[in-house]
This record gives C-alpha cells, sequence and structure tokens, in this order.
C-alpha cells in the first residue's frame, strides 16, 4: 500500500541543507525572467489571501531561551522560570475571558517564549496587547505541506558511502505528517504486520522506536506520531499520506545516525497552534523542564501558497526563538518548481539564520 511505502523525494532538508550549496550547480536550474509589474501584483494578491487563523499574546516574563543567551542557564532554574510562566499564563487566560467570554485559548509555550495562542474579538485582543503584563501580539497562520522530487539537484550519497556524514550524536525533529516509524529505513520490522499492529493503537507508543527516540501528534493530541492514523479520524483532515515519512527518511537518509524526533502538525493542512506546539516540545523532547536536551535542527517542509518578506507572525517569532538558541532550522522553499514567486516556507529566505530549500 501507498502509505507503507517511503517515496524518494525531498533529499534537501535538515541535514542535507549544510551540503546543498556543495552539491547544487546552478547552471543547471531552471531561469525565470519575470517583469516587476507582475511581481508587484503576485505580491500584492498573497497578502490579501493571508488571514490569521490566531493570535499570539507574547508575555513579559524570562523563559530558558534567555536564561542561555544570558550564560545563566540551569536545570532547577530552568524549571522555576516555567513554573513562574504557567502562573503568568492563568492569570492572563483569566484577563482574556474577562474581555471576551467566548474567548479560546488553543495553545501555550512556556520553554521558546511566553505565550498565549488564542482566538478572540480585535477589540479583545487591542486591550489585552496595552496590559503591562504583554510584550506585544503577533497574528498565527495556518500553512500547508510542501513537498517536491528535488533529489536530483544534490549528490548526497557519496557523504554516506565515503563517511564523511552519518549524523552521529545530532538531534532531528521533524515536523510534518507523522511517521510509520516500523519501517525497516528506521530501524523497524519492515513488515505489515509491525504497520498495522502500530495502527491498531494510534494514541500510545513506547519509545525508542528504532532510530526515533520520541515525538507527539499533536494534530490528534495523542502520544503517537504513527502516520496515517485510522481509528481517530477529523474530516478534511486524515487524507492518506506518507508525506512525513518520506521527510523523515529524507533526514536519515543523508544521515542514517540521526536521534529522530518526530511531531505530527499537519493533517489537511498544518494548524498555527500545532506548529507551536511541536516548537517548542523541539526543545525539551522529554518534557522534564530541562532543555539540555533540545534538537540540533528542525525540519519543517510547509508553508505558505507564495514567499514574501513577512516576519511578523507567531510561528516566526518561535523559530527565531530557536534559532537563537543554535537551532537550525530548514525550511521549505522552490517546492513548486519552476514557478515564479512559489517560493513557500514559514519564513522568507531574508529571515536571519533561516535557510529556505527546496524540500
Amino acid at each position: 500500500m501507498a502509505k507503507n511505502i517511503i517515496k524518494k523525494t525531498a533529499i534537501a532538508t535538515a541535514v542535507s541543507s549544510a551540503f546543498l550549496a556543495t552539491f547544487v550547480n546552478a547552471a543547471t536550474l531552471p531561469n525565470a525572467t519575470i517583469a516587476p509589474q507582475a511581481a508587484e501584483q503576485v505580491k500584492e494578491l498573497a497578502s490579501e489571501q493571508k488571514q490569521p487563523s490566531a493570535h499570539m499574546i507574547v508575555l513579559r516574563a524570562a523563559t530558558s531561551v534567555d536564561a542561555v543567551a544570558s550564560g545563566t542557564y540551569e536545570a532547577s532554574s530552568s524549571r522555576e522560570m516555567i513554573a513562574n510562566v504557567e502562573l503568568l499564563q492563568n492569570t492572563m487566560a483569566n484577563e482574556l475571558s474577562s474581555l471576551d467570554f467566548d474567548a479560546k485559548i488553543i495553545g501555550k509555550t512556556k520553554i521558546l517564549a511566553p505565550t498565549l495562542i488564542v482566538q478572540a474579538t480585535p477589540e479583545a485582543l487591542a486591550k489585552i496587547a496595552k496590559d503591562s503584563r504583554v510584550a506585544k501580539v503577533l497574528p498565527m497562520f495556518d500553512y500547508e505541506l510542501h513537498v517536491a522530487a528535488t533529489s536530483e539537484y544534490i549528490n548526497a550519497k557519496p557523504l554516506i558511502v565515503d563517511g564523511i556524514v552519518t549524523g552521529k550524536g545530532q538531534r532531528v525533529a521533524v515536523l510534518d505528517t507523522g511517521i510509520d516509524y516500523t519501517h525497516k529505513a528506521f530501524g523497524g520490522e519492515g513488515t505489515v504486520e509491525a504497520y498495522n499492529a502500530a495502527q491498531a493503537d494510534p494514541t500510545t507508543v513506547n519509545w525508542p522506536q528504532g532510530i526515533v527516540q520520541g515525538g507527539y501528534d499533536f494534530i490528534h493530541e495523542d502520544a503517537d506520531p504513527i502516520e496515517n492514523d485510522p481509528e481517530v479520524v477529523i474530516p478534511d483532515v486524515d487524507e492518506p499520506t506518507n508525506h512525513g515519512t518520506s521527510s523523515s527518511n529524507s533526514v536519515n537518509g543523508i544521515a542514517p545516525d540521526v536521534e529522530l524526533y518526530v511531531y505530527s502538525v499537519c493533517g489537511g493542512g498544518c494548524p498555527s497552534a500545532a506548529q507551536a506546539a511541536a516548537l517548542e516540545a523541539a526543545m525539551d523532547p522529554n518534557g522534564d523542564g530541562d532543555i539540555s536536551d533540545r534538537v540540533d535542527v528542525m525540519n519543517m517542509s510547509l508553508g505558505g501558497e507564495f514567499g514574501d518578506t513577512y516576519t511578523g507572525g507567531g510561528a516566526q517569532y518561535l523559530i527565531q526563538r530557536a534559532v537563537d538558541l543554535g537551532v537550525n532550522m530548514v525550511i521549505s522553499a522552490g517546492n513548486d518548481g519552476d514557478h515564479p514567486f512559489r517560493i513557500g516556507g514559514q519564513t522568507p529566505p531574508n529571515t536571519p539564520n533561516t535557510p529556505n530549500t527546496p524540500n
């Protein structure tokens, strides 16, 4: 069945991005000539279509990221900061409820940044933005999956054969549609029986599963990110896919000794709250409040229909916070081939320290 097969697409993902410049021959890539007027029209259209699905309220509180940046990080103080953030989050959630009785808290982060992810009226958001305990309010956007057969653009096999790169000791998080961790490519049994057994209970899993050390399903809100979750069906969400399995295999196909962490953030679309939750989880995979086990690389093969220069969204804010911690963020771009301005990606190419690659 298609969902048991790993397609050889999207080789230029997390680990491979570091070598992209070496192996891509720019002379062989297709060229496109676009009139400036057309460029402005496309950009204007893209901006008009972008509507936030939620908003991120960034609170004024210290987090583990701040402690790392100042050189004062300790595991014990990290847990204390998390507790302080949680108290402030509860207070501000009550404050928002007083401004908008129907306001919904759909997510929170407390490691990368002290935030509440909410759906509320513009009036309530405008009022709470003026609160002295609030740093800013940012829009949050849903995104879509990106995948393309771009492996012909790089030649990664010699890196493995020659022993130049194996990925040993590197933690890589893949934020996608999940993973078939029973596949042989990830150290699983590689049998239909093993896959069916995993699917029979799609809400629990014992880690590790081969090279997959952990993960979570933020679409169905359960501990098991097994791809294609048939027991819990959400309309317009549970479309059959092997996108996440393919993206993960692109990573370990180039760096076979990596430690993978896989988070389901897409199903039909890629909700902003799921993205934020996974970005946060990757900073503390075992959930003990100590971020010293944070991942080294995060791959997000998802984005918007068009690329632009907008960097003010909540997801972009969290991504930059992760970059400030030294995490390498690799996000899709150019996956629609030779189509002008179909850049995609969570962040535009000029976002600091965040490479957009075909993946």
